[in-house]
Parts: structure tokens; C-alpha cells; sequence
């Protein structure tokens, strides 16, 4: 009592328990879009999932209060998943690949994306299990409210923009530095040349927040995987210029031409890089076009360092590595954009991605190439740019997905067809020419190079005729087979 009087009466216990899902080892099972409930008032905050660095917001990585679900995808796509609309929670969200408790570093997450609600982006495949994580970004209380996974609809064409062409938002380096910004292109299967990068600084909306101090080299990025995820891209391409004033803070582009044009097979990124000031903000970030936490397309990210130079060949090697916006609390698309030249020459066949011959020990690689090999598990590609015209020939053959410094022997043959040979699938045969070997640059080699003759020339081909062409290529590790070659897709071209 609190005074000297005593009295007698009853009392009651109350038992809240935690629902079961408070423990990602529990996960509630969520079964198609949605929308599904959520609940973290009774939640307590596990070990689990509370270090992820692409949950940094505000100085914190921690989702407070947590419950975990597990979906599975309905289909291979790009899928937003969003709690907007449904609460005014001061949540986080984060997604990890697979079911129950993360095995491996978070796919996504986001703090904030609509007001202090929150949505994220990422890339799942059809029939693969996803989970997902719930929680606060304080560490009392919780919330209510429901998420819904939408897929967002694929580009209409490889290079289609998917910014609207005016920015909201300009972001760089606190610190100042050289601040790089990357949007997501291209659709699986298709390839595509790429002749220069467009782009944009700052913002009109906030004008005056950066001062060009030297000039803006843009790049080409490979994504060898096609998962929509830039942290192993590999470059293929750059050029550089000095940044024009009339394209910053007016959302006017500012057309970059690459030093030479690259193709670019199935996902690839473009970028920009420029050197800041502490204080200035230089990426100019469009927030309104898609209305959701993901663009059509891979996405945009961005990555850099406080200092003058970056490592544009390993983005990982980067103080700040590649992070999309939308995870860092800015959902939105960079206005940063290919500039895509006319179709590809050739007809591209004998994949060895499980649409016909089987590779050699089910290692197939991505739709469009060849089988996988010990660098790249979406295999080598083959692709062909130029008029093919006998006596005024400017063909190209492009040759991509190999193994970083392997030698590549690129060959014409008479006749197509379809074998298994070393790790990978022999496409042309007949009468065989070699045309070159090439040393590869992370991967990526071309023939003709300087000095080399016309493939017309060298292949001896007639007007009229078709010629067949593959890459076969050196893969010395322990991969597959005792073999220590791969190859390419085969292309086929007619020549005039």
C-alpha cells in the first residue's frame, strides 16, 4: 500500500506474448501480392538482420521490433515491396534471399520512402522464396499496417529512359569527393551498342550547390550475371568531357561520347562521375517519375569515395561501394541515360543456355550466350556491329562474359553447327579460318583490332555469302570438364 491502511482484493496477470513470427526462425508464410497484415506492437528486436549496411540511415542499421515473413515470387521481375498507404509507421524494411533466417547479407531495405514509410526494390526469380523483414526505426514502440509486393512492368526497349527528365532531389558527399551515380538498362537476351552517355548535374529545384571544378567522365558497365545488381559489373566502356554549364542545375542533358562504342548484352548500367566540394550536391535524382520505390528497370545506385579518384573496373574496391537510392531513403531514378546506336549485325545462335544442345555438365549460362564458365556464370557472349559488305566492311565482332585476362581466338566457319566441346558448345564449323586471337581486358576483347585486317579480308568471304563465327576462348580453372577452353555463342552474318 502506500499508506498505513490495509485493504484486500484481487489482481489480475495479462501475458503478452510475441507473435510467432517475432523470430525470423518462425517466419509467417505470405502467399501472392498481398495486401498482407503486419503487427510489431509485441515485438522484441532480435540479433538477426540488424547490421546490414544497406539499411544505414541516420546513422543507424537497426530495424527495432521486428517480424519476418517469407513470400515466394510469382514471377521472375523486378518486385517493389511497399508498406505506403497502409500506416504512418516510422518502419524499415529488408529482404534477404531465401526462407527463415538471412544466410547472406540483405538483398534491399529502406527506412524511408513515403513520408517515414517505408518500401524497397529488388530483383527475385519466379518460384524462389524471399524473406522479408519488418521492424521500427526506433527502438520503442511498434505498428501496424499491411505490405504488398507489386512487379514492375519491364522497359518497353533496352535503352528506354527511366527517368521523367526533371529531378526533385540533388545528392553527393557530405565530405565532398568524387561522387559516381548508375541507372539500370537493357533486357535479358538482347543485345544492344551503346555509343555515348546523357546526363544532367544538380538540380533546378535547388540551384547553386555545385561549382564544376573539372571535367565528367560517363561509362558502360556489364552486368555478367544479369541480376540487376552492379557490384560486379565490368567495364566496357568510358569517355570523358568537360562538364557543361548549361546542363547543370537545368535538367538539360549533356550528350558524353564514349572513347568507342561498346555492345552491351542483356542488363548493363550507365553512369556518371564527376569531383565535389564538401557541401555541394551533384546527382540530379528524378522522384517523381515512377510513383514506386523501383524504376523499370535494374534501378539506380550510386558509389564513390572522398577523394579525387575511384575504381571504376571493381566497384567493390570503393569506400563507398554501389547502393541504390532507394535503400539509402531516396527512392527516385538518376537522369543519367545510354544513347543506343541501330540494331546489332548478325543473327546470334547455339546457346548454351538450355534452350537447345545441353552444356557439357549443366553449366548453362545466360539466355543468349554461352555455357557458363569459371568467371562468369552467365557464360561468354558474341556479338557483331558494322556494315557487312564485302569490299566496304566495317564489322566489329564483340566479345564479352570471358574470363578476365584469357586469351580469345575468334574463328569463321562455313557451316553452323552444334557440339559439345571442352566446357562449352562448338557452333561454327566447315571450312574453319582463324581471324585473331585477342588478349581479354576484364573479360571483354574485340576483332579487328588496330593493324588487324577486315573480317571480310581475313575470312575471305564472298559477296553473298554466310559465314558463321564463335570465340574460343582459354579457361584453365578447375570448372567442368578436364578441359581448359570454353566458348561463346555462335552468329551467324550474311554478307553483301
Amino acid at each position: 500500500g502506500f499508506n498505513a491502511v490495509q485493504y484486500s482484493g484481487t489482481y489480475t496477470m495479462s501475458v503478452s506474448v510475441p507473435q510467432a513470427n517475432d523470430n525470423c526462425a518462425t517466419p509467417t508464410n505470405v502467399v501472392g501480392a498481398g495486401p498482407h497484415p503486419f503487427d510489431t506492437t509485441l515485438g522484441s528486436t532480435g540479433a538477426e538482420g540488424q547490421a546490414e549496411p544497406l539499411c544505414l540511415a541516420f546513422g543507424s542499421t537497426s530495424i527495432y521490433n521486428d517480424s519476418w515473413f517469407t513470400w515466394t515470387a510469382t514471377a521472375t521481375s523486378t518486385f517493389e515491396v511497399s508498406l505506403c498507404g497502409s500506416t504512418t509507421y516510422d518502419s524499415r524494411v529488408a529482404v534477404y534471399n531465401g526462407a527463415g533466417c538471412p544466410t547472406g547479407p540483405a538483398i534491399a531495405c529502406n527506412d524511408d520512402s513515403c513520408g517515414l514509410v517505408s518500401a524497397a526494390c529488388f530483383s527475385a526469380v519466379a518460384g524462389q522464396p524471399y524473406t522479408i523483414q519488418i521492424g521500427g526505426f526506433g527502438a520503442t514502440g511498434g505498428g501496424t499496417g499491411t505490405f504488398q509486393f507489386t512487379p514492375v512492368a519491364p522497359p518497353t526497349s533496352p535503352c528506354a529512359p527511366v527517368d521523367d527528365g526533371t529531378t526533385e532531389n540533388s545528392v553527393g558527399w557530405t565530405a565532398g569527393g568524387t561522387f559516381a551515380w548508375m541507372a539500370g538498362y537493357g533486357i535479358i537476351g538482347q543485345n544492344v551498342t551503346v555509343s555515348s552517355v546523357q546526363t544532367t548535374f544538380g538540380t533546378p529545384l535547388f540551384p547553386g550547390f555545385y561549382t564544376p571544378q573539372g571535367p565528367v567522365t560517363v561509362a558502360v558497365w556489364e552486368d555478367p550475371n544479369d541480376d540487376g545488381d552492379p557490384s560486379d559489373a565490368i567495364l566496357l566502356g568510358m569517355g570523358t568531357a568537360a562538364v557543361s554549364l548549361g546542363s547543370v542545375d537545368t535538367d538539360v542533358f549533356q550528350v558524353v561520347t564514349l572513347n568507342s562504342p561498346v555492345i552491351a548484352s542483356g542488363i548493363f548500367f550507365v553512369g556518371a562521375f564527376v569531383t565535389h566540394n564538401a557541401g555541394e550536391y551533384v546527382s540530379p535524382l528524378d522522384q517523381s517519375g515512377g510513383g514506386t520505390a523501383c524504376s523499370s528497370g535494374p534501378g539506380s545506385y550510386f558509389f564513390g569515395a572522398n577523394a579525387p579518384t575511384i575504381d571504376i573496373m571493381n566497384l567493390l574496391n570503393n569506400q563507398y561501394p554501389p547502393q541504390s537510392v532507394s535503400s539509402a531513403g531516396f527512392p527516385g531514378n538518376y537522369l543519367v541515360r545510354p544513347n543506343c546506336g541501330p540494331g546489332n549485325t548478325g543473327t546470334a545462335y547455339c546457346f548454351g543456355d538450355g534452350t537447345g544442345i545441353a552444356c557439357p555438365c549443366a553449366n548453362n549460362g545466360a539466355m543468349g550466350n554461352g555455357c557458363a564458365n569459371s568467371i562468369n556464370a552467365g557464360g561468354g557472349n558474341l556479338a557483331a556491329t558494322g556494315v557487312a559488305t564485302v569490299g566496304a566492311d566495317t564489322v566489329v565482332l564483340h566479345g564479352s562474359g570471358m574470363p578476365l585476362n584469357a586469351s580469345a581466338l575468334y574463328f569463321q566457319g562455313t557451316a553452323p553447327i552444334g557440339t559439345v566441346f571442352g566446357d562449352g558448345l562448338r557452333c561454327a564449323g566447315g571450312s574453319v579460318i582463324r581471324l585473331g586471337t585477342k588478349t581479354n581486358s576484364g573479360g571483354i576483347s574485340q576483332y579487328p583490332g588496330v593493324g588487324n585486317q577486315p573480317v571480310s579480308v581475313r575470312g575471305m568471304v564472298p559477296s553473298g555469302a554466310t559465314r558463321v563465327y564463335q570465340i574460343w576462348y582459354r579457361n584453365a580453372a578447375v570448372f567442368c570438364t578436364a578441359s581448359t577452353f570454353n566458348l561463346s555463342n555462335g552468329l551467324s552474318i550474311v554478307w553483301q
